[in-house]
């Protein structure tokens, strides 16, 4: 779809702060790869998206898991996402905004402990 693209990924919000804009930073946030699962053909997909949690100072960030992940997730029905694609330094490309249900990443996030 694009000629040429710097990186593209999938970014979501855990709060209410739904500023998906290049240089914001969201308290709450995930962000990962989206690759086509065997049943691509059939519109689905895989996300592996980290959530994290930005501190006081700029760049200081921790990796949200376990219960600290849980009680973020469980705050709201949805997890607000965008795919983003970077085509050069000044353009950035959003896709619509999805809500996934929280309990979808919820019934991962117990898969994978």
């Amino acid at each position: 779809m694009f000629q040429s693209k710097i990186g593209e990924g999938l970014v979501c919000a855990l709060g209410d702060d739904l500023d998906f804009s290049i240089g914001h930073y969201q308290k709450l946030y995930g962000n990962g790869i989206v690759e086509t699962s065997e049943s691509a053909s059939k519109g689905k997909y895989i996300a592996r998206v980290i959530f994290r949690e930005t501190g006081e100072v700029q760049g200081k960030e921790r990796i949200l898991d376990g219960d600290a992940l849980r009680g973020a997730l469980m705050a709201n029905d949805f997890v607000v996402c965008t795919f983003r694609v970077n085509t050069t330094k000044y353009k950035t490309y959003f896709s619509e905004f999805m809500r996934i249900p929280s309990k979808d990443f919820l019934k991962e996030l117990v898969r994978s402990e």
